[in-house]
């Protein structure tokens, strides 16, 4: 498994203190167009909502996009 800028995941990613699906990350990503469409629409917050990340973590977009 790679992450967004290509580079091997070493490491399990946690968010909210459970692990990130990452398979669901990218079936959300590809359902709203890509990355690159959820950035520019700023479409973070559906991603996580689609994630059933806890709606009290406010720097989830930024989260999501370094994991």
């Amino acid at each position: 498994m790679e992450n967004f800028s290509g580079k091997p995941v070493t490491r399990i990613p946690i968010m909210a203190k459970q692990v990130l699906d990452l398979y669901e990350l990218y079936r959300l990503v590809v359902q709203h167009g890509g990355l690159v469409e959820i950035i520019n629409k700023k479409l973070w917050r559906e991603i996580t909502r689609g994630l059933n990340l806890p709606s009290s973590i406010t720097s989830a977009a930024f989260t999501l996009r370094t994991q």
